[in-house]
């Protein structure tokens, strides 16, 4: 028994391999560790029921409403040097095949070969092909795995009068290959091959095999017991790869470099394995081949940010109708899958279509052809997962520290990538969850390797690792955003990683990648493979600035080590740190010349709080005082040292001071030094630093003045300005502060100029024939002046607008505009807010900037709110009923309740309507009183209206017959008709009564499922009235006798007609 199929039934499952640039590692490195098609169980991401083993037998397809991509292209993959990333995946490869067992490998017999590798090189020699008997074996514990032993035992070729050597007499020779990586076609391990021949021409190397795949006639099959490798499909290395000395020339053909003629070669005959009981007919003419070639196209893994997928395919002219199924989760191409699929699937052309993804998760997309028999020929299936991103249910943590250790080492790349700034959030109802945002848009191997890697920006991925359970943190499945070589890249853990010390960590080779693309699509390969991937989630520095008085300090700069933050209004900052954690960080926050420094503690967790009281520094002032001249100068002990007009001390013996100062830092002081009416004067600068110098010559006369600054309310300002010839002066606590002068203008003169904030007051000091004086000086801000000007929504003045402001209203004039002189506001911004009936504008007047301000007021009615609550006679909500205002619709929550906004209502009453299948109410919001308005609406079944038309055998109209309907009675008009109110039927049928003296009574049918109004017709047919004696009545006290109402009578009269036995009688004599 052979395990592989007929490659008629399933060359459509092979893709002839147009990129060249994979075939270097696909047919070689990555078929010779023998990975099947589909993901290995043991890192398949859907591991839960049926599905998960890949079976959709009592699947529910879903439904997908796809529409054709009219004029879309999918887009090929550029091609690219097929030698790039050589066998760079196959190391890696998860169950990967050893050359020393484990295979569990089982003699068949001896096969017939074919060998066409042997005589390669010899071809211009004229070399034939030898066929001999080699012994072949087939592993149990991957059936369709087959090992060809000691080839070289019965070569006719190898011999010391043969063309051909052992490059090693005493070692094996050995070929492994597979037949049900792509069923039907032959699949060569080039690392489980050892053909050990010795180079033919130079007698120095060995040979190498490699397989070549490049278009369809290189895929060779596997069929009934025969297994060909065409010409051309194998390669012959001189001690080296093959794949060495091959390059692409311009028309991307593949051709052998120019000086490795003699070093590669391709075979020029089919290799032919006939397998033991099997019989090969080389001369036999092949059976004319259908085209049952099929392809599926996919431009993306996953769903964009819309959710839409693009999915393609196309098959050859043998291929007569399509069918699709979409199933949840991620199912494999296998047969019975498929048969499934041709048998419950729906019919669709080939072509490209594009569909929204409904639910979050992995979906599988299946297609088939089918021939002109209605036979399944080809099939295959897609993958495509949705992220279904819903940003309610996420917490943005800030970022995360990514290194990754994902796919680049499975092609090859092993570059040690540096840590990366990721957006990262955590899920609100599951802590522990987080998601990454983005992780690979940029990556620094796309970088390297522009055509090769591609960072898929074009919509959002997310990587998702459960920490919850920080000693089990996994990643499930999910597209990454990488391409490589037109692979689609996933990822996903195998093995639990942990959370310790706020860094997310994985074991070596506890990750792996997906990858699906042209050539293989679900493979599985190691990765974290050097162990460095990791994210390192933030600690939180958390800091709050005040200054000395408690204020907090807006843009205050933070330093944490190299990290940087600004403090927002509130005084407030967060700085995102990593690799803090368990230490103390050195912290700095500053403003101007504000400061404060000291640590945060990251040793108990990873947040810290800091409360930082930033304080200005004092500034030291030293001062030197002296009398005489420059040059023989003279220290003025005991003089008075004032410093911004306020006296701070006496200077000592040798004239010198040590003053300390606070908040004059990042400033000039005023000094002056006076004794025995003489003075002197000194500007000190602190804009440098916190010490400085004063060197005073006192040696001008002393003209003091003392000046008191108060406000309005005759109160002391404290740390008013007082600016007297160009120097500062501030008061203190009592609004006094002291000027002295020596030198002053020739008119004896002095301006002085106070302010504090917007106050600001003046006066002048006239020293003429004295030394002192005192003023005072009253501080008064400005007056400031507002224009409101109001319009309506057209820009048209309005009339008779009421305006306030600080108290104050004005009515607007024709031209809408009123003017307001404002106290007291200089520097603020005062609240305006104008109105007329319904109609209404509020806002602000700026006067912090300047002492007038002009206001443009649009009147608006204000948006109206409805709020409308559905429920039954009960009270109880009645949720997803349908409310109706001025044509909007809104469905009712669970409370049922729906919200409205409406504009333009103001002042009116607003129609509402409400209904839930038969159910319906309508009134009205009120909002005559208000901009809020609740209605209850209270659901009921409407009352449903019958119409009856009563005709007799002849089609004439019946008056005065009685209808009687639910419970309801009515008498018919002349022309027949009577009209009833059966009130709440709607949704059932209902029995119509009718009846008349001289006619017998009809019961029929009315229908209200579907309708609140039935209309029915009903036919009377007269009755025949019985003739009974009296004299019969008399005798036979059995015989009861009532009224046409169903009452008793003991005395019927002659004349009249009675019910006797449920009959009309007319009494007779």
């Amino acid at each position: 028994m052979y395990i592989f199929a007929s490659i008629s039934k399933y060359k459509w499952k092979i893709k002839i391999l147009r990129m060249k640039k994979l075939y270097s590692f696909l047919a070689s490195a990555l078929v010779a560790v023998g990975v099947n098609a589909a993901m290995p169980a043991k890192v398949a991401a859907d591991k839960v029921s049926s599905v998960a083993q890949g079976d959709i037998t009592n699947v529910t397809p879903l439904k997908v409403n796809m529409t054709k991509a009219e004029g879309m292209q999918v887009k090929k993959h550029t091609s690219v040097n097929p030698l790039i990333f050589k066998e760079k995946k196959g190391a890696s490869k998860v169950n990967k095949v050893l050359s020393d067992g484990g295979m569990e490998w089982q003699t068949l017999g001896e096969a017939d070969f074919y060998d066409a590798l042997s005589v390669a090189p010899l071809s211009d020699w004229g070399v034939e092909r030898p066929v001999y008997k080699v012994e072949i074996q087939e592993s149990q514990a991957q059936p369709g795995y087959y090992r060809l032993v000691n080839i070289q035992k019965n070569n006719p070729l190898v011999g010391e009068d043969s063309n051909l050597s052992l490059f090693d007499p005493e070692g094996d020779s050995y070929m492994t290959f597979n037949t049900i990586d792509y069923p039907g076609v032959p699949l060569l391990s080039d690392s489980e091959c050892e053909y050990n021949l010795l180079d033919p021409l130079n007698m120095e190397e060995k040979y190498v095999i490699s397989q070549y795949i490049a278009s369809e006639e290189h895929m060779g099959s596997a069929e009934d017991g025969v297994i060909i490798f065409p010409a051309g499909s194998l390669m012959i290395g001189m001690g080296i790869d093959p794949y060495e000395g091959l390059d692409i020339d311009e028309n991307d053909n593949t051709i052998i470099k120019e000086g490795f003629e003699e070093k590669v070669f391709f075979t020029q005959e089919d290799l032919v394995i006939v397998l033991p009981g099997a019989t090969y007919n080389p001369g036999d003419e092949p059976d004319p081949k259908l085209d049952y070639s099929f392809e599926m196209y996919q431009t993306d893994l996953c769903a964009d940010n819309d959710n839409k997928i693009i999915v393609g395919f196309e098959g050859g002219a043998d291929i007569k109708s399509y069918k699709y199924f979409v199933a949840g989760g991620k199912c494999a191409a296998s047969e019975g899958n498929l048969q499934v699929v041709a048998e419950n699937g729906d019919v669709v052309d080939a072509g490209i279509y594009s569909f929204n993804m409904n639910q979050p998760g992995w979906i599988s997309f299946f297609v088939v052809g089918l021939n002109e028999a209605g036979e399944r020929v080809a099939g295959e299936v897609r993958y495509y997962y949705a992220f279904g991103h819903n940003p309610e249910e996420w917490n943005s943590i800030g970022h995360v520290m990514f290194t990754d250790d994902t796919f680049g080492a499975v092609y090859g790349l092993k570059d040690e990538i540096a840590p990366v700034k990721v957006e990262a959030l955590e899920s609100k109802t599951k802590p522990g969850l987080y998601r990454l945002v983005n992780p690979y848009a940029t990556h620094v191997l796309a970088d390297k390797n522009p055509d090769a890697i591609v960072c898929v920006t074009d919509h959002n991925h997310y990587l998702d690792i459960d920490a919850s359970d920080i000693e089990k943190v996994t990643i499930s499945e999910v597209p990454v955003g990488i391409d490589v070589l037109g692979d689609h890249i996933t990822a996903l853990s195998i093995e639990n990683g942990s959370l310790v010390d706020n860094k997310i960590t994985f074991p070596a080779r506890g990750l792996v990648v997906g990858i699906y693309g042209e050539q293989e699509y679900g493979n599985a390969y190691y990765a974290n493979q050097n162990g460095r991937f990791a994210v390192e989630l933030p600690c939180t520095l958390k800091v709050h600035a005040l200054d000395a008085e408690g204020n907090p300090v807006d843009g205050a700069v933070v330093y944490a080590g190299e990290t940087e933050g600004v403090t927002d209004a509130n005084g407030d900052a967060d700085v995102e740190l990593f690799g803090v954690i368990g230490t103390k960080v050195y912290v700095t926050v500053s403003k101007d010349y504000m400061f404060w420094e000291g640590e945060a503690d990251f040793t108990e967790g990873n947040t810290a709080y800091v409360n930082a009281e930033l304080v200005e520094p004092d500034c030291t002032l030293t001062v030197r005082a002296f009398a005489g001249s420059e040059d023989e100068p003279v220290a003025v002990a005991e003089g008075d040292i004032y410093v911004n007009g306020q006296l701070m001390g006496k200077t000592d013996e040798n004239g010198g001071a040590v003053i300390t100062l606070e908040g004059v830092i990042g400033t000039t002081v005023s000094v002056a030094v006076m004794k025995d009416g003489l003075c002197g004067e000194y500007e000190a600068d602190f804009t440098e630093g916190e010490q400085t110098w004063a060197m005073v010559m006192v040696t001008n006369p002393a003209h003091v003045i003392t000046a008191t600054i108060t406000n309005k309310d005759n109160e002391p300002v404290e740390e008013a300005f007082v600016n007297a010839q160009n120097k500062s002066y501030i008061t203190n606590d009592k609004g006094i502060t002291t000027i002295i002068l020596g030198e002053i203008a020739e008119d004896n003169i002095v301006m002085l100029s106070a302010y504090k904030g917007y106050g600001y007051g003046e006066a002048q000091v006239d020293l003429t024939g004295k030394t002192e004086a005192a003023v005072a000086i009253v501080l008064e801000e400005p007056a400031c002046t507002l224009k409101v000007s109001v319009c309506d929504a057209e820009g048209e003045p309005v009339e008779g607008a009421t305006v306030y402001v600080n108290g104050t209203e004005e009515i607007t004039p024709e031209n809408g505009t009123v003017a307001f002189t404002l106290e007291g506001v200089m520097g603020t911004k005062v609240a305006v807010s104008a109105y007329k009936d319904y109609m209404f504008w509020e806002g602000e007047a700026d006067f912090t900037e300047s002492q007038e301000a002009w206001i443009i007021a649009e009147l608006k009615e204000p948006a109206c709110t409805l709020t409308v609550k559905a429920i039954n006679a009960d009270y109880e909500p009645i949720a997803g009923a349908i409310v109706n205002v001025k044509g909007e619709e809104k469905e009712t929550d669970e409370t049922g309740t729906a919200v409205f906004t409406l504009e333009g209502v103001m002042g009116t009453k607003v129609a509402v309507s409400a209904y839930k299948d038969y159910m319906f109410w309508e009134g009205e919001a009120d909002f005559t009183e208000g901009s809020e308005a609740w209605v209850f609406a209270e659901l009921k079944n409407p009352d449903c209206t019958l119409s009856v038309k009563v005709v007799d055998g002849d089609y004439e109209p019946v008056a005065d017959a009685i209808v009687i309907a639910n419970g309801v009675e009515a008498t018919t008009a002349e022309n027949g008709s009577a009209n009833l109110e059966v009130g709440d039927v709607l949704g059932t049928v209902i029995t119509v009564k009718v009846t008349k003296d001289g006619y017998k009574d009809a019961e029929v049918e009315a229908d209200f499922t579907e309708t609140m109004e039935a209309n029915i017709m009903v036919t009377l047919t007269k009755s025949t009235t019985v003739g009974l004696s009296l004299a019969i009545i008399d005798a036979n006290k059995n015989i009861k006798v009532y009224d046409l109402q169903g009452r008793r009578v003991e005395h019927p009269s002659v004349g009249n007609i009675y019910i006797v036995d449920g009959k009309k009688v007319r009494i007779l004599e």
